[in-house]
């Protein structure tokens, strides 16, 4: 069976792809409120205050966590450098670690009243992708009415291989089962009813025969 494949590069990149944001942009994802500048202000180091900022901006224009270097995204941490650190000079290399990244996800989190997808939010996808799959026959109608659910929910999307594999195409495959299943039945049905049907003719049909033969 061939790999189902919903959205095209284009689209996968617009979702799933790390913001490529213009200067415009940067002013608008990197400004800070109130609540994000009083969390700025318990990092330690200008590396952290630095991948928090991206963190943040990132999150605030996709609602997703990127895994990414600093180096990969110069222009970004420039910006904040200039707009934050204007003293700062240079960033120092220093790598963020696992544990503090995490961490400033949970915060960012918290900040936004969102929360990751969970397994009981995964098994609640799967349930939903289940009903959509009734009113849609095309794939990626039901990936983005999922995308849809999440964030009305406040809940970060899970990896599009997940949404596209374990969550879609497993409802649509169970759905074709369940639509297979009732032809099949259906046919059997049609087939015993007309079986029937064709019993009662031929028992009528001799019961004829016999009454004409003694009438004679």
């Amino acid at each position: 069976m061939a790999r189902l494949t919903i959205l095209t590069v284009k689209e996968l990149q617009t979702l799933y792809g790390l913001p490529q944001f213009t200067d415009e942009e940067r002013d608008i994802h990197f400004a800070l409120d109130l609540l994000e500048k009083q969390q700025l202000d318990q990092l330690r180091n200008i590396t952290t205050s630095v991948y928090f900022i991206l963190q943040l901006g990132y999150f605030k224009a996709k609602k997703q966590f990127f895994v990414f270097g600093l180096q990969e995204v110069s222009d970004d941490v420039v910006h904040v450098l200039h707009r934050y650190f204007p003293d700062a000079g240079k960033l120092p290399a220093m790598a963020i670690s696992k544990p503090i990244r995490l961490a400033q996800q949970a915060e960012i989190l918290q900040l936004f009243d969102y929360q990751i997808c969970s397994q009981d939010w995964k098994q609640k996808l799967q349930e939903k992708a289940s009903e959509l799959v009734t009113i849609y026959t095309k794939p990626v109608y039901v990936f983005k009415e999922l995308v849809n659910f999440l964030e009305y929910h406040r809940v970060v999307i899970p990896g599009y291989t997940y949404l596209q594999e374990e969550v879609v195409g497993k409802a649509m495959t169970n759905e074709q089962k369940r639509l297979e299943k009732i032809i099949v039945e259906g046919v059997v049905q049609t087939l015993l009813s007309q079986k029937a049907t064709l019993w009662k003719n031929e028992r009528f049909f001799k019961i004829r025969v016999l009454n004409v033969g003694h009438v004679s």
